[in-house]
């Protein structure tokens, strides 16, 4: 087959595996979201629209009792090293299977998105503290999918009181970044690992950064 026929083939195979895909999270998601808060490489949402979302999940539960917002900051291991050793169209269908992963892997009513380029977020809103159960969940889902790639997950947890009367900008970039600086542990510690960080809400109002919690996930 010559070459170019190839890359054409190549080409339909990778566009028509995202369309797919991306219209298959899309109808299981328990909303009807708008085009514009939908990353179109993955059908996940957009840092905007995380940032919306999240905001209305904590509402919901601000009534609640002592319940805890977790957000999860994920990231493939080898992705790097797929896309320099199999080329960008392989790194592309991972972060397609990882997507499809992460979103299969968490409630339904959890917000999941793609804020940045191989970085997955997912918030949700849980009754205890304890991330372990969802993480090894996740970290087992993506490996599972060819092409067998390894994860590290940073968890930022933050109790829901208070929440919904802040300004939802801050409130989700305090608890990114608490769960991206645990992310970024768990790479620094070999990677295929996650990491926990606990966020008082008290201290993060009167302008303290998060804490890392004691007891960190091996």
């Amino acid at each position: 087959v010559p070459p170019a026929a190839s890359l054409l083939g190549l080409v339909v195979v990778i566009v028509g595996s995202t369309w797919l895909v991306c219209r298959s999270l899309r109808s299981a998601l328990p909303i009807e979201y708008t085009d514009g808060e939908i990353d179109p490489s993955t059908g996940l949402l957009n840092r905007a629209a995380f940032e919306y979302h999240v905001h209305t999940l904590v509402g919901g539960y601000a009534r609640a009792g002592d319940n805890f917002l977790v957000v999860l900051a994920i990231s493939v291991d080898q992705l790097g090293l797929l896309a320099e050793t199999e080329g960008p169209a392989a790194a592309r269908l991972a972060r397609i299977g990882t997507a499809r992963a992460v979103r299969e892997s968490v409630r339904r009513d959890a917000v999941v998105a793609r804020p940045e380029r191989d970085l997955f977020l997912v918030a949700d809103v849980f009754a205890v503290s304890d991330t372990e159960p969802l993480t090894e969940r996740i970290r087992a889902a993506i490996v599972s999918v060819p092409p067998r790639l390894t994860a590290s997950i940073g968890a930022a947890i933050m109790p829901v009181s208070g929440l919904a009367e802040q300004p939802p900008d801050l409130v989700v970039d305090h608890i990114v970044e608490a769960a991206t600086g645990a992310l970024a542990l768990a790479r620094r510690n070999g990677g295929d690992q996650s990491r926990q960080r606990f966020c008082s809400a008290p201290a993060w109002a009167s302008g303290d950064g998060p804490v890392d919690d004691a007891d960190d996930a091996p």
